[in-house]
């Protein structure tokens, strides 16, 4: 049986499809970083704080879909060039650039209507992502090791979003946890761009020609085992038990170690999952148990201690 031919393009159906990839709804579990104020603050059965957390996430959201929208018209030619990124809608032509412009300014405006009902330290932290992010697609994703820290950063950036919005402090622990765990992700990316395309690395992502396979499993070591020691320590911290009320959120950690050991383990034997994090999250089940023995486990200590 023929497999019936798609919406042709130009029609309506092919360009809210067009918009709604390009939009990239599935990179939208990385902003979920956001709730890590209110689920470690003790406040997620508090209407309030669930509240102003779904509203900042939502800010986050868009505004990570606007600059993916502004990251593809930076990229449009070398896309072209690419056997996967050529499919994307704005580099297949599917989603006209007068389009792709209209779509960036109604994101990054739903961003800022929603960033702005939290106040002006949530509009203002939202504006740091952005300003992060569009300087790492104007120029700076070309320099080796600032581009991973921009990437990074962009985790850490989300969380503080969180705070802002709820006026719930992170740990400086959680932070550093967060910043550590997101440059591993980074640099596993790059080993496995490099590792799955060889010598043509460098023609399909610049910064590749400037990074070696042993330099990136060294580095990829050294930040799995900070990851873990911050976790650690800050799932032990004074400060961390006295809000919790509760010593046990150490039992955590051998969730945290698995997915940390499970992403290594893909990394080092060339499985393309790992070039997306995201996608990792979302097709690899180990990885996905892990994770939700993780939450389980963290909301049942914090939630149930006296």
């Amino acid at each position: 049986s023929q497999r019936s031919p798609g919406p042709e393009i130009g029609s309506p159906m092919a360009s809210l499809s067009a918009v709604v990839r390009a939009m990239r709804l599935h990179q939208w579990t990385k902003n979920l970083f956001v709730f890590a104020p209110v689920v470690f603050a003790k406040q997620l059965h508090l209407i309030g704080p669930v509240a102003e957390s779904i509203t900042a996430f939502l800010s986050v959201s868009f505004a990570a879909s606007a600059c993916y929208v502004v990251n593809d018209i930076q990229d449009l030619e070398a896309d072209r060039q690419h056997p996967k990124k050529r499919l994307r809608p704005i580099a297949s032509g599917e989603l006209p650039l007068r389009d792709a412009w209209a779509l960036c300014g109604a994101l990054f405006a739903l961003s800022a209507v929603m960033a702005s009902l939290l106040g002006w330290w949530t509009l203002g932290t939202v504006a740091l992502y952005v300003a992060v992010t569009l300087s790492y697609s104007y120029g700076l994703k070309h320099i080796p090791l600032l581009e991973l820290f921009l990437v990074a950063a962009g985790f850490v950036i989300r969380i503080l979003v969180g705070s802002a919005a709820t006026g719930l402090q992170a740990s400086p622990w959680l932070l550093l946890t967060t910043l550590f765990l997101s440059l591993l992700l980074a640099f596993g990316k790059r080993r496995g761009e490099i590792g799955r395309m060889g010598d043509e690395a460098p023609s399909r992502r610049r910064v590749l020609e400037f990074y070696g396979l042993p330099f990136l499993d060294r580095s990829i070591t050294l930040l799995a085992g900070a990851s873990l020691l911050c976790y650690a320590i800050y799932t032990t911290a004074d400060v961390t038990v006295r809000k919790m009320g509760t010593e046990w959120l150490i039992a955590t950690t051998p969730f945290v170690a698995y997915g940390v050991l499970r992403y290594l383990y893909i990394v080092e034997h060339g499985n393309h999952a790992a070039d997306s994090p995201s996608e990792l999250l979302l097709h690899d089940r180990s990885i996905q148990l892990a994770v939700l023995l993780w939450v389980v486990t963290a909301v049942l200590i914090i939630y149930t201690a006296p």
